[in-house]
């Protein structure tokens, strides 16, 4: 037993005096013990000022990603609410550049002329009878709300345009040009804004002359 014991003690001749390997060590009995790495025994937890560190970078980093999110959302609601309002302009425009430059009992006024009504669009039968309407929510041609859209509001400019030719110096008679202006707006803000100009065909075509 005793021989047992003291081949348990001593190390092989071959690595007398050496751990036999970078973990061990003897002690002053004789026996060897474990050694834990340094890295291993002095491994500790965060401190209170590390955490707290730690838990207002994380908060800065959360309010910084909210506030992306929140900027992408708004932007993406305005491109939605603009197409909407092109949407609705063209529509409008289309409609009304479909009738005649001119009243065809020959009246000049601009706007309703006797016998149309605002309230009623198929009444109209010239671009300059639109001059001064609105509606919201918007409606259709045949003067039906829409109500998907509310909260929208088109309104419509109608105006004789005797500037138009000066840039070219040439003399148009006057009431040759008119401007439509059709405009979209939601809570007061304008979201669309189409201008169109019609011309008179035969003062155009006819009555013109081309200053030198």
């Amino acid at each position: 037993m005793s021989a047992l014991v003291s081949q348990f003690r001593e190390p092989s001749a071959g690595i007398t005096g050496a751990a036999p390997d970078r973990y061990g060590e003897k002690g002053g009995d004789g026996v060897w013990s474990m050694r834990w790495p340094r890295s291993v025994r002095t491994r500790r937890g965060l401190t209170m000022v590390e955490v707290t560190i730690s838990l207002i970078i994380l908060g800065v980093a959360i309010t910084a990603g909210v506030r992306t999110l929140g900027s992408f959302a708004t932007s993406s609601k305005a491109w939605a609410e603009r197409s909407v309002a092109m949407e609705l302009a063209n529509a409008l425009m289309s409609e009304i550049t479909t009738l005649p430059f001119a009243d065809p009992d020959g009246g000049n006024v601009i706007g309703c002329d006797p016998g149309e009504t605002a309230a009623d669009r198929t009444t109209f039968d010239d671009i300059d009878d639109y001059h001064g309407w609105e509606a919201s929510p918007p409606q259709d041609a045949s003067g039906t709300a829409l109500t998907a859209y509310s909260g929208f509001r088109q309104q419509v400019a109608v105006a004789y345009d005797d500037a138009l030719g000066e840039p070219l110096a040439v003399d148009f008679e006057a009431g040759t040009f008119k401007k439509i202006t059709v405009t979209i707006s939601k809570d007061n803000k304008v979201l669309a804004r189409l201008v169109t100009v019609r011309a008179r065909q035969a003062d155009v075509m006819n009555g013109s002359t081309i200053g030198e």
